[in-house]
């Protein structure tokens, strides 16, 4: 069955094929229970991904630091 009806997909269905990765996996449940996997996985990659952002901003020495404060003074 291919339907864009997730009501009716979780009413008729109990084992899903779904293509992912170029692979094909199955799943032993229904469609709204699969998005809810998807949803908790896409979350947690955020998460990381927010945590590697923060960890890549670079930080000024004090040499850096009183350079940038002079142009910002030489600007005003």
């Amino acid at each position: 069955v291919v339907s864009h009806d997730r009501y009716f997909l979780d009413k008729v269905t109990n084992h899903l094929l779904y293509y992912k990765d170029s692979k094909i996996h199955q799943y032993n449940s229904n469609v709204s229970d699969l998005l809810l996997e998807f949803k908790l996985d896409n979350s947690k990659e955020r998460k990381t991904e927010k945590k590697e952002i923060v960890k890549e901003i670079p930080r000024f020495t004090s040499k850096e630091k009183k350079e940038f404060d002079n142009i910002e003074e030489g600007l005003l």
